[in-house]
């Protein structure tokens, strides 16, 4: 991987900026230098605040202390609908300032659509050129480095039954050694699994433990990005920076993807649900019951449909039930917004566990915003992938959701 450090008294950036959500990770050095009043405008604005304007917000979790690169990361997203704001508070409160790359023209290392979408608004407002990385590079680049950097970077989720509660448990998972360092796993509090209703739609009562395996190498494996859409990757070895070279190096191909992802949930809800922000659509998701919208096999069959092994309870077709009127008024807007989760997640974990089938790989990564603060889904894709499989296949999961490629769009243009 990347070896490099920035300079240790200047403060860097990296942006991803989505089709839904753009993401900002900021470089403090450790040593800010006293004589850059910018660096020090920019490092007070950032770190003094945990909000700014009507959606962004710097998450105290994912913030750590990084001695590879000799300073801290701080983590900002903001609906990328808001971008026009975003630049008018940087020149409100004048934290135009010089990134990391030599150059006669300041540079921000920045990927995804809205790098080149937003370009010349940079350099008209900002008077500022946006060195623009690949998307897919940047985002494997960035979990590798979370990866080598992050103690207990990856995890995976067990007793993701519905019906099992607030049993729901996170469990290590070391992609070096591709093994579990540890027996147990940490239970997650129902403020942190946000409790899904028992009357969810279930596949099985099975259990979901993955025997874990002690491969020398933890390639190849599936990376699903979820974010506007899905892209699906097979990587099939490390992210590599020559010495010596500005290109970099990624052992990746991609097999597949769908146009149903996270601005399809976000858009769905507001429409459906008349909520403003995808914080609101997962919260209402978090409270309803997608069983009085979706119909279900025991809607038809009146209990199990035993020939194909599929519970009652097992989604026969998404918003089934809103085909009779009168069963609007019994669905509520958080029904709607969990049953637009669900849709989607059955559609990307089926989609997933194809992939996995068809590539031979038995370890798929979920990734991206969509994911960020939204167990609900990470339970369903795991709970998805565990049953198709019959726990062969892991679903995993990394603590930094969403923050790949902004990460990689840094790491990439370290001096």
């Amino acid at each position: 991987m990347v070896k490099q450090k920035f300079s240790n008294d200047r403060v860097s950036f990296g942006l991803d900026i989505g089709g839904t959500l753009a993401k900002v990770v900021y470089f403090r050095p450790n040593n800010v230098s006293e004589k850059d009043e910018t660096a020090r405008r920019i490092d007070e604005f950032i770190t003094s605040n945990e909000e700014y304007g009507k959606t962004g917000k710097r998450s105290l979790v994912n913030q750590y202390t990084c001695d590879r690169l000799g300073g801290t990361l701080h983590f900002i997203v903001f609906e990328t609908v808001r971008f026009e704001s975003f630049i008018q508070i940087v020149k409100d409160n004048n934290l135009v300032t010089w990134s990391f790359k030599a150059s006669n023209t300041p540079q921000i290392a920045a990927t995804g659509g809205g790098a080149h979408k937003f370009d010349a608004l940079f350099r008209q407002e900002l008077h500022l050129e946006l060195q623009k990385e690949d998307e897919l590079t940047c985002l494997l680049f960035g979990i590798s480095f979370l990866i080598e950097t992050v103690p207990n970077q990856c995890y995976t989720l067990t007793n993701t039954n519905f019906s099992l509660g607030d049993s729901l448990e996170k469990v290590t998972f070391d992609l070096a050694t591709n093994s579990f360092p540890s027996e147990s796993g940490s239970a997650l509090s129902s403020s942190s699994s946000s409790s899904p209703s028992s009357s969810s739609p279930s596949l099985s009562s099975s259990g979901d433990q993955v025997s874990p395996r002690q491969d020398s190498s933890p390639y190849p494996y599936l990376v699903v990005n979820i974010g506007s859409g899905v892209s699906i990757l097979k990587v099939t070895g490390p992210s590599v920076l020559p010495k010596d070279s500005e290109t970099a190096v990624t052992n990746h191909v991609r097999v597949g993807g769908t146009s149903l992802g996270g601005a399809t949930f976000l858009a769905l809800c507001k429409l459906l649900c008349q909520c403003e922000t995808f914080e609101e659509a997962i919260t209402l998701a978090s409270k309803g019951d997608s069983t009085n919208v979706d119909m279900l096999v025991r809607d038809i069959y009146g209990g199990d449909y035993n020939l194909f092994n599929l519970s009652g309870k097992t989604v026969a077709s998404s918003f089934g039930k809103l085909i009779h009127k009168d069963a609007h008024a019994s669905a509520s807007r958080e029904d709607i917004a969990k049953a637009v989760l669900v849709m989607l997640t059955n559609n990307i974990g089926s989609l997933a566990h194809l992939h996995a089938r068809l590539e031979e790989v038995e370890k798929v990564f979920f990734v991206g915003n969509f994911l960020l603060n939204n167990m609900i889904a990470r339970r369903a894709l795991s709970f998805a992938m565990n049953f198709w499989s019959k726990g062969k296949v892991r679903a995993l999961f990394m603590e930094h959701e969403g923050y790949y490629g902004a990460v990689g769009a840094l790491v990439l243009n370290a001096n």
